[in-house]
């Protein structure tokens, strides 16, 4: 047993007050340990230059965790000093780990919304009951990342229509609206692969009567042989970005309904 007894000055017998196990783990991502205010009561027992100079080099991974110990108990020489390093180094993997609160005198930036988020309209028709109407926020799908659920639909377009004063409660119709985009996307799939393999045979064609070229009849029918050229070999080209944009870009039915700003703005990751 006293094998497994660890020589480590981070691990020691516990003391007795010690924090008790968390119990509720909400309030453990809303708070903060002050690691100066630790770091300043150790300097008091220890030589600061020697313990930094240090500590530095093992975060940075400069020594291995063996030389690093081997140097602390050289350093923290009294039992309170080896008690406030420890304390000190839960503290630094506390906030690392768990704290979402940033570090004093640090901003944090926040995204900015985008305008057609801040866009709001009335989401549901209050006046009769006296109240306000409620705001509904227009996302789009894009910023939502998954195409719309019919009901979700349905509410979108109840919405646009309540502000024209029109009423529209017809399932079939949202079904349909789905069904459309539904369709769009797997026509434009469909054609981003035909593209993407008609491009994929002509790489081929191209590397074919490259080879042809530079090799002899010997070397060719000895990769045949081999299996090179077989069909179980050839690796069908993956859909990418600029098969995708060529679509939108060239057909009729995409570029009436995706503005060139969109286009211009995703041709830019390329």
């Amino acid at each position: 047993m006293s094998d497994l007894v660890s020589s480590s000055v981070q691990v020691g017998a516990a003391i007795e007050d010690s924090p008790k196990r968390t119990q509720k783990s909400g309030p453990v991502y809303a708070q903060r340990r002050d690691c100066a205010a630790i770091k300043a009561q150790l300097m008091n027992h220890v030589d600061e230059e020697s313990y930094m100079k240090v500590l530095t080099a093992f975060l940075q991974g400069q020594i291995s965790k063996q030389t690093f110990d081997n140097r602390m108990k050289s350093i923290l020489k009294s039992t309170t000093a080896k008690i406030i390093h420890n304390e000190l180094m839960r503290s630094i993997i506390y906030n690392a780990h768990f704290s979402m609160v940033p570090p004093p005198n640090v901003e944090v930036p926040v995204p900015k919304i985008p305008e057609h988020v801040k866009v709001t309209r009335p989401g549901s028709d209050n006046s009769k009951f006296g109240l306000p109407n409620s705001p509904f926020i227009i996302q789009k799908v894009a910023d939502l990342r998954y195409l719309l659920s019919t009901s979700q639909i349905g509410a979108r377009v109840r919405s646009q229509l309540r502000e024209r004063n029109m009423n529209c409660e017809d399932i079939n119709t949202f079904e349909m609206i789905q069904h459309e985009l539904r369709k769009h996307i797997v026509i434009l799939l469909y054609e981003s692969c035909k593209l993407a393999q008609t491009v994929k045979e002509r790489s081929d064609q191209i590397s074919t009567e490259n080879s042809i070229h530079e090799n002899s009849e010997e070397n060719i029918a000895e990769s045949l042989n081999n299996g090179t050229n077989s069909e179980e070999n050839v690796k069908r080209k993956q859909i990418g970005v600029s098969e995708v944009l060529h679509i939108l870009e060239t057909e009729n039915r995409y570029s009436s309904t995706i503005s060139h700003a969109v286009l211009v703005k995703y041709s830019s990751t390329l």
